[in-house]
């Protein structure tokens, strides 16, 4: 059975360095047995409401933007009887990805940041 990830982005953050590593990203967490539901901010606090309206059901949430991002992704996770797994990355650097697989199957609880 596949895994199912939630992947926040803020477009803009980063000079907008995660539209030349984004197929790479998401190829990784593909092969890595992630059904992806990618979503792309599109104002202020649209990352907190989609956590809060999908993050329940995901088993990982990856967020990639900055402070205000992260800000938003952590503030939309809702006490819930299976919290998600969190991780977080810049969007300049693809090693992250793989180092976030590695965190997350290593570690299996808490909330991570990268």
């Amino acid at each position: 059975m596949s895994r199912k990830m939630l992947f926040v982005f803020n477009p803009l953050s980063g000079k907008a360095q995660i539209r030349t590593k984004l197929m790479d990203i998401l190829d990784i967490f593909t092969k890595a047995g992630y059904q992806i539901e990618v979503y792309v901010t599109q104002r202020s606090m649209d990352a907190k409401r989609i956590v809060e309206e999908r993050g329940a059901e995901m088993d990982l949430i990856v967020g990639s933007g900055g402070d205000g991002t992260l800000n938003e992704v952590v503030s939309g996770v809702q006490p819930a009887t299976r919290a998600p797994e969190i991780c977080f990355g810049l969007p300049s650097a693809l090693s992250w990805v793989r180092h976030v697989l590695w965190m997350w199957e290593a570690s299996m609880s808490g909330i991570l940041f990268m």
